[in-house]
């Protein structure tokens, strides 16, 4: 039997893990998950030897694979970062391109709900290197109004119905569309 466990970069991360969405998304596609997600507080903290501790816990709590959702930042390319990270065998390691917020770009719905209009679009979430900056100057420029936080955004954003599914259907947003795949493949 497939259990999967989380490692996250942070606590953005670690929110959308355990948002209501993405715990019915693993449900439909019949994954068992461990609920308690662990935030690494930081990419460093999810090397080999600072990592080892989070594995042995989910390992414990029944996880028979591990996800280790990090952001690639300004490393470059996806293949340094996991070169870094080293994942195991039991291991896969999801980079969101460049940053988290890239995916939020991406599901049209959630920034629509968010930004409380009909007319947005992004053709090029990932294409940002500091994408809640795109997100701040967008909600200016129709709410005149930014954002404070990753962590708020974050919030705001499961709240507006932000979706892991809905930004990988997005057809220039390539590490939501390769974790999804990751776990529909786990599932099969």
């Amino acid at each position: 039997m497939v259990k999967i466990g989380f490692i996250a970069e942070g606590a953005s991360e670690k929110l959308i893990l355990e948002s209501a969405s993405f715990q019915s998304f693993l449900q439909r596609i019949n994954l068992q998950y461990v609920e308690s997600v662990i935030d690494a507080e930081g990419n460093n903290n999810q090397l080999p030897d600072k990592r080892r501790e989070f594995v042995l816990s989910l390992k414990d709590q029944g996880a028979t694979h591990i996800f280790i959702l990090t952001d690639k930042d300004q490393e470059p390319c996806i293949t340094s970062v996991k070169e870094r990270i080293l994942p195991e065998e039991d291991e896969a390691v999801i980079v969101s391109v460049k940053q988290l917020e890239a995916w939020f770009l991406a599901d049209s719905v959630a920034m629509k709900n968010y930004l409380n209009t009909d007319t947005y679009s992004c053709d090029f979430p990932e294409s940002f290197d500091r994408p809640i900056d795109e997100i701040k100057r967008i909600r200016i420029e129709i709410n005149k109004r930014g954002v404070a936080d990753k962590l708020i955004l974050t919030k705001q954003m499961i709240l507006s119905g932000f979706s892991i599914e809905n930004a990988s259907a997005h057809p220039n947003c390539h590490s939501a569309k390769y974790f999804v795949a990751k776990l529909n493949a786990l599932a099969s």
